[in-house]
């Protein structure tokens, strides 16, 4: 009896780790803070590797669920479209979860000093959890 309760003991600790393991990876992609300076670092960083040229930035009103709050950034942007596509891409690749909303985009003629093609406008949604 004393050794049965003891495996299961040992069994109990290592599942223990194990779902530290997932509590510790679930909050990278649904944080537990806002964080929304790091995030917007990391989605200029993206832009300027893709050639995004950002017209406006602007984080919106939080919106509160019932298990997590919702916060809104508007973006503007001016490229091309090809580079757009890699771009929401890598965003797609973000540990931290990054939902496009809302998607709209605008073919336009080059014009002196801005040979890009086209203007989208859209949301990116990111999430935290909500606490108690």
């Amino acid at each position: 009896m004393v050794k049965q309760r003891a495996s299961k003991l040992d069994q109990l600790k290592l599942d223990f780790e194990f779902l530290k393991k997932e509590l510790s990876a679930a909050e990278q992609k649904l944080p537990k803070r806002k964080e929304i300076s790091e995030l917007l670092r990391k989605i200029t960083r993206a832009g300027q590797k893709f050639k995004i040229d950002f017209t406006s930035i602007s984080p919106q009103a939080e919106i509160t669920q019932t298990y997590f709050i919702k916060i809104p950034i508007s973006l503007s942007i001016n490229t091309y479209y090809h580079s757009l596509g890699l771009f929401l891409a890598e965003l797609g690749q973000f540990e931290r979860i990054v939902k496009v909303n809302n998607l709209n985009i605008i073919t336009k003629l080059p014009a002196d000093g801005d040979p890009t093609n086209i203007n989208a406008n859209f949301q990116l949604i990111t999430y935290i959890f909500k606490p108690n």
